[in-house]
């Protein structure tokens, strides 16, 4: 159907916190390409810091591969050198922590385990003031109810016009059912036996998979005013028991704006085979090699965060019927005596767990309407507040 050349889609995980940004990029060529994908943005917080990399890799593939053993540094114009150390496949922090300073520029400097250095531009920090306020109110967006969560930013003259926003998303779960007690068959017997972990309420956290950007280069006023963040409908469990939204505005120049908007153009499209894709996004960072590609961006980025929580009966009435994650539990099963040869290859699946005992019966239901670790974890995180 394409002749002799091989369409090829580059997934490249980066630009979102936390790696979990997936973004198709089409090229066409008689060679699959490997490219590396940098992610690397320094903040004008003392910590440490973290640049990430990886490869590209075709469409239908498990995932990135990790870049491990390069060498990576940031130097700066006054002499200073900060070198990073792989702590995970393809996560390198910083050895020292630092913070970026204004009006002085930044490079990110990478040799890779078989030689090819890549550098990036010099880059400046990009100045923001902080978050004034996230808030989350009860809407109706295309057509949908459900909770917009909104960023509110004013800023100074001298602050940047554009922004990228993430977000970090954790919401309780509460079981449909719930039991102290677990069925297990063994020696050829059913067994009753006490709960070895919480199986009630767990938690689970999202980070955000999209480019989130805003610009008030437009605007009468340099100001972020109910940018909408994070939609929620109200369809969605997350909404269901207490959730929380941790807001994260990063201030990025004029050329970063407009490489994440292209590339937000890019994966955004119904047709990825649409004669508007552009065959290559080309970011801050060059390879010593011309005929080398590098996909990614260095910022040196003014970084603020807020986080806001709220329950479902702040904009739902009690008597509103909640979404759950197992909408499809069905009432306990009783197991009588004469189906219990039946339970035993069912209960061992793990795809059934023990409501409650009624001699000489047991009544079982859907492990994912009785376990919320199905959905989540049982740990609580430690910013969590009730």
């Amino acid at each position: 159907m394409f002749s002799k050349q091989q369409i090829l889609i580059l997934l490249f995980t980066g630009f979102c916190l936390f790696q979990s940004c997936v973004e198709p990029i089409e090229f066409e060529t008689d060679e699959y390409e490997n490219i590396l994908a940098v992610r690397a943005t320094i903040t004008d917080d003392l910590e440490t810091q973290k640049v990430y990399l990886s490869r590209t890799f075709l469409f239908g593939e498990d995932g990135p591969a990790p870049e491990s053993n390069a060498s990576v540094r940031i130097t700066d114009e006054v002499g200073n050198e900060y070198e990073f150390r792989e702590a995970e496949n393809g996560e390198y922090h910083s050895v020292d922590q630092f913070k970026a300073q204004p009006e002085t520029d930044y490079q990110l400097q990478i040799e890779t385990a078989n030689g090819v250095s890549y550098t990036s531009e010099p880059t400046q920090l990009a100045s923001s003031s902080p978050i004034d306020n996230v808030e989350a109110q009860r809407l109706t967006v295309n057509g949908e109810n459900g909770i917009a969560i909104e960023v509110d930013n004013y800023n100074t003259n001298d602050a940047t016009q554009f922004y990228r926003y993430e977000y970090e998303e954790t919401y309780k779960i509460v079981s449909r059912y719930s039991s102290d007690s677990d069925l297990i068959y063994e020696n050829g017997q059913f067994k009753v036996i006490p709960k070895t972990r919480e199986e009630r309420v767990c938690y689970n956290t999202l980070n955000s998979t999209n480019y989130i950007l805003a610009n008030t280069s437009n605007l009468s006023e340099n100001n972020v005013e109910k940018f909408l963040v994070k939609f929620v409908e109200t369809a969605n469990p997350k909404l269901s028991q207490r959730y929380s939204l941790l807001v994260r505005q990063i201030g990025i120049s004029r050329d970063a704006h407009y490489y994440y908007n292209a590339m937000e153009r890019l994966s955004g499209s119904d047709n990825l085979f649409s004669q508007n894709q552009p065959g290559f996004v080309e970011g801050n960072i060059i390879s010593e090699n011309p005929d080398v590609k590098v996909l990614g961006y260095f910022n040196v980025s003014s970084v603020s965060t807020k986080r806001i929580f709220f329950d479902y009966q702040d904009f739902y009435s009690i008597e509103d019927p909640r979404p759950y994650f197992s909408e499809d539990c069905n009432p306990a099963h009783p197991v009588t005596p004469a189906d219990l040869e039946k339970l035993i290859p069912v209960l061992q699946s793990g795809y059934v767990k023990l409501l409650r005992t009624k001699f000489p019966t047991f009544e079982v239901v859907e492990t994912e309407c009785i376990d919320c670790n199905v959905w989540g974890t049982n740990v609580k995180p430690d910013f969590w507040e009730e």
